[in-house]
């Protein structure tokens, strides 16, 4: 019986872990994968805008942002099921911090030493039993099922999307001046709140490695978001306008883009000419000298993933693949791309991990 399409198995982080004798990630344990990274690169994450290609049920995005202080990620996953996942899971950390209406004052020493908006202990006020006794509270997180929203639309989160009291919907005849003001306030709150956990994280339900070269995942992420439409049709000022020159992606490229435990797959379902375009679309969306992270799993590993009780359907395309996952061959194939490599580590964990600039 085939256990998987395209690698989504129930729970692949965690087994990965602990077939590998590795504490699974989870609420209290950093994910070792992301540990050995930002050992290798420091401040790799941190204040960066990320892309997690490949998110699954969103514990590696929800912990870049609360445990190494991302600025922003962006999770990819083509399950539509994996991704409803992963906005609960995101639900499920909102639902243990405590509510706020400003943002907290932070001692002189937190800022010195770089931390971000918030330490992971704001994030983890409500112990893991509240929530699973009491379910999730009342969410304005976007994508989030309503099922889970199980109280009266009194979002603990409007003050983080400008929504705050209300009195905008139509026009009250007072003084342009006034509401372009108000207007630029409100886009300020949430430009700032939209910096803070969980409005920092969101999910895209896309086959991103599929895309075609220049990447059209700017919309996507753009409307995954959540910026609500306003009444005055301005271009905002904090932002380029849609009559910038720049190509489509110029103010949605990512300082980092992590492929972790999903190269292999997106080789065995897009064959060679897959993988190059993947390449090329993560060489189009990075920032120049942005980083690309990739956990590269072995020709072994390949072998395993076409057996007849976990993806049969694709041991076709691995009989086609011409492209081997070893050093010299995937070294050089990103040299072809434009990447240059920067860090790699092979003996701390498993799987190689390699860090490669974009140049």
């Amino acid at each position: 019986m085939t256990t998987t399409l395209v690698g989504n198995y129930p729970g692949y982080q965690g087994s990965r872990n602990r077939h590998h004798g590795l504490p699974r990630a989870g609420a209290h344990v950093r994910d070792a994968r992301l540990v050995l990274i930002e050992r290798l690169r420091p401040h790799i994450f941190r204040h960066r805008h990320l892309l997690d290609v490949g998110c699954h049920q969103g514990e590696v995005a929800v912990q870049l942002a609360t445990t190494f202080h991302a600025g922003r990620v962006t999770g990819i996953d083509l399950d539509p099921d994996l991704i409803r996942r992963a906005w609960s899971h995101l639900s499920f950390h909102q639902s243990r911090m405590l509510r706020r209406t400003k943002e907290p004052q932070r001692p002189a020493a937190s800022s010195a030493a770089g931390e971000g908006p918030a330490s992971y202990s704001d994030h983890c006020y409500f112990p893991l039993s509240s929530v699973l006794d009491h379910g999730h509270r009342p969410q304005c997180v976007p994508g989030l099922d309503p099922r889970q929203r199980r109280g009266p639309d009194d979002c603990d989160w409007d003050h983080a999307k400008g929504g705050g009291d209300g009195g905008g919907d139509g026009d009250d005849g007072g003084d342009d001046n006034d509401d372009e003001e108000e207007e630029e306030a409100a886009e300020g709150t949430e430009e700032s709140a939209q910096a803070r956990f969980p409005h920092n994280v969101s999910f895209v339900c896309e086959d991103w490695a599929a895309a075609p070269v220049p990447s059209d995942h700017a919309n996507a992420a753009a409307a995954a978001g959540g910026g609500r439409g306003r009444r005055r049709r301005r271009p905002h000022r904090r932002k380029p306008t849609e009559n910038d020159d720049d190509d489509d992606h110029h103010h949605h490229q990512y300082d980092t883009i992590l492929a972790l435990s999903v190269v292999k797959w997106i080789h065995l379902q897009h064959l060679d000419a897959g993988l190059r375009r993947f390449l090329a679309r993560c060489h189009a969306v990075l920032r120049p000298g942005g980083e690309l992270v990739l956990e590269i799993q072995p020709w072994s590993s390949y072998e395993k993933a076409v057996r007849p009780n976990k993806a049969p359907h694709l041991a076709p395309n691995l009989a086609r693949l011409t492209l081997r996952p070893d050093r010299v061959c995937l070294d050089a194939l990103l040299a072809e791309m434009g990447f240059a490599l920067l860090a790699e580590a092979e003996e701390d964990l498993p799987r190689r991990i390699a860090v490669y600039r974009r140049l």
